[in-house]
């Protein structure tokens, strides 16, 4: 089995690139909706999500094709006991401005992305919330906005984090267990805390899951807020 260990990585490393471009694509149509809400339906129109979808899904399999099973692999290595990139120039720099450049600058798009879009919506919100005498809405509203960024910024940092724990704890200790839990490991719980953010900060979303029923009816006025923070 050791011997085809890089077939299994090259499905990982497939799974982690269609993960980080689909929060990237996530990422984009709430930005759209809400600072060009009057073009969102034609630019996220059925015909034009499907493609979108099938283009990250053709661009993730022909770079991991062309990346990890033809000019470099990544393998299970018996002396550090963990996967890694095969030993060679050309291996080191598709590690390196492949997977790990590419992969940081995309999550730290994401979550300026993801800033500008609460920005946007905390204007949209700002002039609703001016002209209603109603305090707990008010309060609701700045809430979710919160919860969405706290999120956001989980999101990013949890994917940052697991980057740098792989490229560069490995380079300062040999001790097996560290090795392990930053590389491996964080590599299989960074896409678990993923969910979990999003569990941690939605409410609706745990009321949803647990089957407990809503607690309260979302008005028209917050239900942008509250689209923001399911997505």
């Amino acid at each position: 089995m050791k011997q085809y260990s890089h077939h299994c990585g090259f499905v990982i490393l497939l799974c982690s690139e269609i993960s980080i471009m689909t929060h990237l694509a996530i990422s984009f149509n709430r930005f759209c909706a809400v600072w060009i809400p009057y073009s969102y339906q034609s630019v996220f129109s059925n015909k034009n999500t499907k493609f979108l979808i099938a283009a990250i899904l053709l661009f993730c399999v022909s770079v991991a094709l062309l990346f990890y099973e033809k000019f470099c692999y990544l393998y299970y290595d018996e002396k550090i006991h963990f996967l890694t990139f095969s030993t060679s120039d050309l291996c080191s720099f598709i590690g390196w401005y492949g997977d790990f450049l590419k992969n940081a600058s995309i999550v730290a798009f994401v979550v300026f992305m993801d800033i500008l879009t609460v920005v946007k919506v905390r204007m949209i919100t700002k002039k609703v919330v001016e002209s209603s005498i109603n305090e707990n809405a008010q309060n609701k509203m700045s809430s979710r906005e919160m919860r969405f960024l706290k999120q956001t910024v989980a999101q990013g940092s949890v994917f940052m984090m697991e980057l740098l724990a792989y490229f560069f704890v490995p380079q300062y200790t040999t001790n097996k267990m560290i090795v392990f839990f930053s590389t491996s490991f964080a590599w299989v719980a960074m896409h678990a805390a993923d969910g979990m953010v999003v569990l941690i900060f939605n409410p609706e979303v745990r009321r949803f899951l647990f089957c407990q029923g809503s607690s309260h009816k979302v008005t028209s006025t917050s239900q942008i807020t509250v689209n923001l923070n399911h997505q």
